[in-house]
């Protein structure tokens, strides 16, 4: 959620950008809960080993989702405008990003787009408790 952060300019001008399909939900979820459960699991004294904790949040949301929560629990209307995968990567370049990192961020876009995030099942993932509707409300619409 707090990646979203980095959009309000886009927000403030109608339109938030990216390159993953519109209606494909993610498990978005808000830091301050990774970081609770994190916290959590250090001060669990029969928690040993390695693995992988998947913390999600309440709700999958996709970027048509995510548009309209924004539109509607702040003063700015926006919508979604999907970029083709080549055209962001050329923004990313014309923006100062070497081409690798930039190559290898589409890369992970393109498997988000493809469900990467979607793997870790719900029923065994810690679930925060933040909204993204909460999230908005607290978070992104005191900075907007």
């Amino acid at each position: 959620m707090d990646n979203a952060l980095r959009l309000t300019d886009s927000i403030r001008a109608g339109c938030i950008y990216g390159s993953i399909s519109r209606d494909v939900k993610l498990p978005h979820v808000a830091t301050r809960d990774v970081g609770a459960a994190a916290a959590n699991l250090l001060l669990d004294r029969s928690w040993i080993g390695q693995k992988d904790v998947p913390v999600l949040g309440p709700e999958e949301h996709s970027y048509t989702d995510i548009s309209r929560i924004i539109s509607e629990e702040t003063r700015y209307r926006c919508g979604y405008q999907q970029v083709p995968f080549d055209e962001w990567k050329a923004r990313l370049i014309g923006v100062g990003w070497p081409e690798p990192f930039a190559a290898a961020y589409i890369v992970m876009l393109k498997a988000k787009d493809e469900g990467m995030d979607n793997v870790a099942p719900r029923s065994t993932a810690i679930i925060g408790p933040t909204s993204f509707r909460q999230w908005v409300r607290e978070a992104l619409s005191p900075i907007l």
